[in-house]
């Protein structure tokens, strides 16, 4: 399978118009090719370059802005997703101490469903179904209980999907960047293009990733189980 068609099946659907146009910027590069192929004699040699040198230009033109699409999208989802991780820490702290609350009505004398429940409470229908025991089998009390939404320990799973698809695409698109330039290479037997790249990658969110590392050693500590770690490792 060419690239170009596995580029549109990898890709994310709801954020098709947002990846690098790969196929777009290919033709750009077969048009330089087509014009290198051309009789390289002195009658053709002038029109020859000018019509080089306009393509060369309208392909850097378009990988700018294509490249330029790509980090403002990147970097705003690396914000939503920052957003939603956090919002989702806090919730999970408060399941935490739900879950704390729960463990502290187990008789170790006397082990009930209650601590079998909360043995591997990590999840929120388990953490749910030891609420649901407490108040219908010991008697507790709904009042009694810290404020906390269990389901938050599963909302936990979208968010890092959520960080997993930003990470792909990040990787999708540069790949399909290094594609391109290294087409151009080939076929324009230049590296104006590849030049120009190095120069303005340092200058593009797609290739540094700023927060981006972060984000994801956050979610994995959350996910581990330790939300105070997961603030720790951002801060150092």
């Amino acid at each position: 399978m060419k690239f170009g068609d596995s580029i549109i099946e990898m890709m994310y659907e709801p954020w098709a118009e947002n990846y690098l146009h790969y196929n777009a910027l290919k033709q750009f590069v077969k048009r330089i090719g087509l014009i290198e192929s051309e009789p390289d004699d002195a009658a053709n040699f002038a029109r020859r370059q000018d019509s080089l040198g306009d393509a060369e230009e309208a392909l850097w033109i378009a990988i700018e802005q294509q490249l330029s699409k790509v980090s403002t999208f990147m970097q705003e989802e690396v914000a939503r997703t920052r957003d939603r991780l956090d919002a989702v820490m806090l919730k999970i702290e408060e399941v935490r101490a739900l879950q704390l609350f729960l463990q502290s009505k187990v008789d170790p004398r006397n082990p009930s469903v209650l601590q079998e429940l909360l043995t591997d409470g990590v999840y929120g229908p388990i953490t749910a179904s030891a609420v649901e025991y407490y108040l219908t089998s010991l008697g507790g009390g709904q009042g009694d209980l810290p404020e906390a939404d269990p389901s938050s320990l599963d909302e936990m799973a979208h968010v890092c999907a959520a960080v997993d698809m930003v990470r792909e695409y990040g990787m999708l698109n540069y790949l399909a960047l290094l594609k391109i330039v290294k087409k151009h290479a080939k076929w324009s037997k230049s590296d104006s293009i590849k030049d120009r790249v190095k120069k303005m990658l340092p200058t593009q969110f797609l290739y540094t990733g700023e927060g981006l590392f972060e984000l994801v050693c956050k979610a994995e500590t959350v996910v581990a189980g330790d939300v105070s770690v997961a603030r720790a490792r951002v801060e150092e």
